[in-house]
């Protein structure tokens, strides 16, 4: 008796809560707009929109969303992107402009594996044919020839016997020319609209493995971060002169 009194209690208790929950409809051709019905009534309530995210593509537009919703935010710079959180007290809206790498650039960082005759000869002609040294470093490296001597000799005395070959390697062909060592690349490092006219200098070293018939052809150590700052502080240069009274930080938020 006891545990049907308890379920009929619990099935109204219930029911009032189903009669007095809101339900909430749309409101047909208004997307900013929803019904709330509750206990009979129909009230009309606006949606509030999504927080900024907004997405830009250049230095230029960044400015020109900091000064139109960031007055009171801060700008972060990195090597991929630079973003603006539109309130520093809020942190939760943002305007950013993703840094698009460089076709040429992207070619030089990574360069890191050997690489065979014809792929050099591919570089130099295709993506680093505008590069300081480029033109005598493709004719001589298109005439280079690999050759290797393979030598045997034999010692036999008494009470033992050696064996031994000597192998030489040598680079020829070259007839006078002599393959530069250094090549200097004049490249932007990002692709966005007011980046690609700023040009850095990029220094690549060229290895020949004659044992192995390959080149190591490869940015000088600490060209590519050199590079990168410098495009990043350019970057924060013009931000700064642009916006004088915004906060600006290397990094990420």
């Amino acid at each position: 008796m006891f545990k049907e009194a308890l379920a009929f209690v619990f099935d109204k208790t219930k029911e009032c809560a189903d009669k007095n929950r809101a339900q909430i409809f749309d409101v047909p051709g208004d997307e900013r707009s929803i019904l709330i019905e509750h206990n009979g009534q129909l009230v009309e309530r606006k949606i509030p929109p999504p927080l900024r995210s907004h997405v830009v593509e250049s230095v230029a537009d960044l400015v020109a969303a900091t000064m139109r919703w960031g007055a009171d935010g801060t700008i972060w710079i990195d090597e991929r992107m630079v973003r603006l959180v539109v309130s520093d007290d809020d942190r939760r809206e943002f305007v950013t402009c993703h840094l698009k790498p460089a076709v040429v650039f992207s070619t030089a960082r990574g360069l890191a594996k050997p690489i065979c005759q014809a792929d050099l000869v591919r570089l130099l002609r295709r993506e680093f044919r505008d590069a300081i040294g480029a033109a005598e470093m493709l004719a001589a490296v298109r005439k280079l020839k690999f050759k290797q001597h393979s030598e045997g000799h034999s010692n036999i005395t008494h009470g033992g016997e050696s064996l031994g070959r000597t192998i030489e390697n040598e680079v020829t062909g070259l007839d006078g020319l002599e393959v530069p060592e250094l090549l200097t690349l004049e490249t932007n490092v990002y692709s966005n609209e007011g980046e690609r006219d700023k040009r850095y200098k990029l220094t690549l070293d060229l290895e020949i493995d004659p044992a192995n018939q390959l080149f190591l052809f490869r940015p000088l150590p600490d060209e590519i971060e050199r590079v990168v700052q410098a495009a990043l502080n350019e970057i924060q240069a013009r931000l700064s002169e642009a916006l004088p009274d915004t906060s600006i930080f290397f990094g990420r938020p």
